[in-house]
């Protein structure tokens, strides 16, 4: 699913990323014909992640790297191609769309098939939208449905049931889905794993542990998952020769490693031990092949957001003051250079890039400016009267975040900045397995995280609808009125300029709250070695796409 969207992963820092959630560019600013059209050469990819597998169900994903897991293994009705453009998947074609733009039939490929050979019919999109609306099933992108399938705002408040989804089946291969209104990135939602298809009889048939290991997994994409570990630390990709599309996959087999140390990923790398590793501004420094790096663009975000509740007890960040004292004591630009990261500091939680205003053409970033720009005096100011509104002469607070050496370095600076600028504040670190760190987030037992959010898609909606009072991803306890209503009103309207600065305005009083302290919008680098063709790196959505990837030689 939301933090969260390798995002929000594939270097060391995006290792905080949550996804997808989960907009568009290729895997270089020249990408070759080679690299759009691999050679007819196949053999295996070595590659390395920084953060473990947490899950292959679809609807419970939260994070980037189960989200690159699924694209790879999965298919929708869409995926994004080599250039980020939406590709049909499952879908055969384009579909047809009513006059008013709110039923859309969709039929789907006749050769497409799960990987024990049964095919894949719209009864296999109808059971996994109806589960993932489910509110039972508790799945954290369940709100991608709300607003845009008819009915699923009704049945997500449990209001009325599931098969009230407007999602219908009328033959094996028709599959007719019903809108509350017409909708303009479709596509690119459809594409996202929530909105996968899922065979019924497999899911049943492996119960609770669906999911969870690689024979609780059925394909229907490019390639198999197998040998996962059950601590999530490995894993490999096979080729699907049950795939509608197998033509175009080249690889047959690509490994994944975890590894949380950039210098033993590059130890490995330069013993030429793997073959494609993410790569970080310290491992950068001294390395003397530039033909060996890649660089991507992204639209992540990495930031701390604050808990105003723990244990169903109100925590001194309750007190917006205590909070936009942090807020405004933190220097990007200082943490920036301390970890030698190929990344901006961020002004916003919407990252540049994303989307551009359709009166004025400028960027949401440029135009909304910079928000909580360092200013130590007024920080001090607000930590003062925050301590008399608490009656407190001190307060204790914990910062948790990844175990990997950026998520580290990240806190151990803050935890010293902040505890210097203020003496009344004493800052504790709690360093975990990303795996860790997300379930201590659903349950809202942290103070202070460490976090990241990649957008789904290109629009900056899906970075400022997570705050909202009602949002499975909002595990802050925040809750604004006037935020909610801007942020409906967003979802709502069909006048474009209304839209656009109603989500101006909406992020103006998110972060004046300062519940949540944009640090810096990262750029993805790897290290890859020549002979790696075809890797794809998307910004928005499920970032990794090796359906047309190839080890040439």
């Amino acid at each position: 699913m939301k933090q969260t969207k390798w995002l929000l992963l594939l270097c060391s820092f995006c290792a905080m990323l949550m996804l997808s959630a989960c907009s568009e560019n290729s895997e270089s600013t020249s990408a070759e014909p080679s690299e759009t059209q691999p050679s007819d050469s196949t053999g295996q990819l070595r590659m390395i992640e920084r953060s473990e597998l947490s899950t292959m169900d679809p609807a419970l994903a939260f994070d980037r790297v189960s989200f690159n897991a699924l694209n790879n293994v999965m298919e929708g009705l869409y995926r994004q191609g080599p250039n980020n453009q939406m590709e049909l998947g499952m879908a055969a074609n384009r579909p047809e769309v009513t006059n008013d733009g709110k039923t859309y039939t969709f039929q789907l490929r006749e050769e497409a098939v799960w990987s024990d050979g049964t095919p894949v019919t719209a009864d296999d999109f109808v059971y996994s939208w109806r589960r993932a609306v489910d509110p039972d099933t508790g799945a954290p992108y369940r709100h991608l449905f709300s607003g845009v399938v008819k009915n699923a705002e009704s049945i997500l408040a449990g209001e009325v049931e599931p098969e009230e989804l407007g999602v219908h089946a009328p033959s094996e291969k028709t599959l007719v889905v019903e809108l509350e209104k017409d909708h303009p990135y479709l596509e690119k939602l459809l594409s996202l794993p929530i909105f996968f298809p899922l065979n019924q009889k497999f899911l049943e048939e492996t119960g609770e542990s669906f999911g969870e290991n690689a024979s609780t997994v059925l394909s229907n994409g490019p390639f198999l998952l197998t040998e996962w570990s059950e601590t999530g630390l490995a894993w490999d990709y096979e080729k699907n020769t049950h795939y509608w599309d197998k033509e175009t996959v080249k690889l047959n087999k690509a490994t994944v490693d975890v590894l949380k140390e950039p210098s033993t990923a590059l130890t490995r790398y330069e013993n030429d031990e793997v073959d494609w590793i993410p790569a970080s501004g310290n491992m950068l420094a001294n390395f003397k092949r530039p033909e060996e790096i890649r660089d991507y663009p992204t639209s992540s975000i990495v930031f701390i957001k604050f808990n105003l509740m723990r244990k169903n007890k109100p925590s001194p960040l309750a007190n917006s003051n205590i909070r936009k004292a942090l807020a405004l004591s933190v220097n990007k630009e200082e943490l920036n250079a301390l970890l030698k990261n190929e990344a901006e500091p961020a002004g916003g939680i919407v990252p540049a890039g994303v989307a551009v205003s359709p009166v004025s053409k400028k960027d949401f970033r440029k135009e909304n400016g910079s928000f909580l720009n360092r200013d130590l005096q007024l920080a001090q100011t607000f930590f003062e009267k925050g301590l008399q509104e608490l009656g407190q002469n001190k307060v204790t607070l914990e910062l948790s975040g990844d175990d990997t050496e950026s998520a580290i370095e990240t806190m151990k600076y803050l935890q010293t900045s902040w505890m210097e600028v203020f003496p009344q504040l004493e800052i504790t670190i709690q360093s975990m397995p990303f795996s860790k760190r997300l379930k201590k987030d659903a349950t809202g037992n942290y103070d202070i995280q460490l976090s990241g959010w990649a957008a789904d898609f290109s629009d900056p909606i899906n970075f400022l609808e997570i705050w909202e009072s009602t949002s499975p991803q909002n595990r802050s306890n925040y809750s604004n009125e006037t935020f909610d209503a801007l942020v409906e009103e967003a979802k709502t309207t069909t006048d474009e300029k209304v839209r656009w600065e109603r989500l101006l305005e909406a992020e103006q009083v998110l972060l004046e709250d300062g519940v949540v302290v944009p640090l810096y919008q990262p750029f993805m680098t790897a290290l890859s070695k020549t002979n790696v063709k075809g890797v794809f790196i998307h910004p928005a959505g499920p970032a990794l796409s090796l359906k047309w990837a190839a080890v040439e030689g």
